[in-house]
Formats: C-alpha cells, structure tokens, sequence
C-alpha cells in the first residue's frame, strides 16, 4: 500500500473523530462554529513530503465572524493567514515546539490515529474552548497573548471588537496605543479608522 493510501486512510480516521465532536471536513480543512465564531483545524503538509515519507502537522485557529464581516472576508472558509488566533499543534503541548506527524509504509494508521486523538482531547480541545467567544478573545489580546498574529494586527482586530462594546475607556486606550504604532512604523489606518466609525455605537 502506497504512502498516500495510508494518508488517505489516516484522513478517513480523524475525520470520524472530528465529527463526533461537531466538525465538518472541507478537503484538508475542518471547522466547526462555535458561540458564532469558526474554529479550524487544517492539515498542512510538509514540503519535506515524498513518495516515501508524508510529513504532516495540522495548523489550528479561530475565526471571529465579525471581524470577518469587518473587513470584508466573504470567504466560506478564510484562508490561514485571515484567522484571528491561530497555533500549530505542536504548541499546544507542553515543550511547545513544532511537531510534525509522519507516515510511511510501515506506520501503523491506528495507533497514528489514536495518537491524535489524545493530542486533540488532551491539549487542543480544552484551549480552545476557553478562547473561542469575542469576549474571550478580546481578554486574550489585551493581554498581549495573540499567537499567530503581528502586533499591529493584535492592534486592528482588538480596536474592531472593542468599538462594537461599551468599554469606551478600554476602546480609546487600545486605539491610541494603535495611532502611536501606525505612525511610528509609518503604516496607513485611515481605512480602518473610517470603519471603526461607522461601527461604533453613539
């Protein structure tokens, strides 16, 4: 059995997982909304990859539904890099270094299969649940805990979701601290800032 036959059956395993726990599968991407948001799970292979070997790890995010409407994402599934909280699997665990998954002919799928299964339950699931809302994500942020995000980009999404609440305080500090960083760096926001107008309640 080729490497991508037992890819493919190690898919059709995790799969089944993942929809016992509310995901659907889009390709190599699975999401499932949560509290209004998208959680994504994306298995990304390795360049590394041969005939002989796949090398895999799966990059795993959120997505706030109104940022996406915020600047305009109409996507059905956001591209990696339009995600509002992202990791890689590997650093969820407790070295927190990358991990890659490998198979070869003489993997065993079952125990692969098993083996992600703890990762997920273990590690994964918990974290993100606890970061999947709005709320929480604005918490995260403005404790300058925004993995796979710039700072300016921490900035953007933070001044966005804060402008739709009654945090005025909180709102003007972050967008302050966002005009000094815009114009340190030399960066335009005068689109953004258009939009944050338009959104915010009188």
């Amino acid at each position: 059995m080729t490497v991508n036959n037992l890819f493919n059956q190690y898919l059709k395993g995790i799969e089944m997982f993942f929809r016992d726990q509310g995901f659907k599968r889009n390709g190599y991407c699975f999401h499932q909304k949560r509290f209004e948001n998208l959680i994504l799970l994306n298995i990304q292979k390795s360049n590394l990859s041969t005939t002989e070997v796949i090398e895999f790890t799966f990059n795993i995010g959120i997505c706030s539904v109104y940022l996406l409407s915020f600047y305009q994402i109409e996507d059905k599934l956001p591209e990696t890099d339009d995600w509002h909280w992202r990791k890689r699997i590997g650093n969820f665990l407790p070295a927190n270094e990358d991990v890659w998954l490998k198979i070869s002919e003489t993997t065993n799928i079952q125990e692969l299969v098993k083996y992600s299964i703890e990762l997920f339950n273990k590690y994964v699931f918990p974290e993100l649940r606890n970061n999947s809302t709005d709320e929480e994500l604005v918490t995260q942020w403005l404790n300058k805990n925004s993995p796979g995000l710039t700072e300016f980009q921490r900035l953007l999404n933070l001044t966005a979701l804060l402008s739709k609440t009654n945090l005025d305080t909180i709102y003007l500090n972050v967008k302050s601290e966002l005009l000094n960083y815009a114009q340190k760096n030399r960066l335009s926001i005068s689109y953004h800032l258009n939009k944050l107008d338009e959104v915010k309640p009188d």
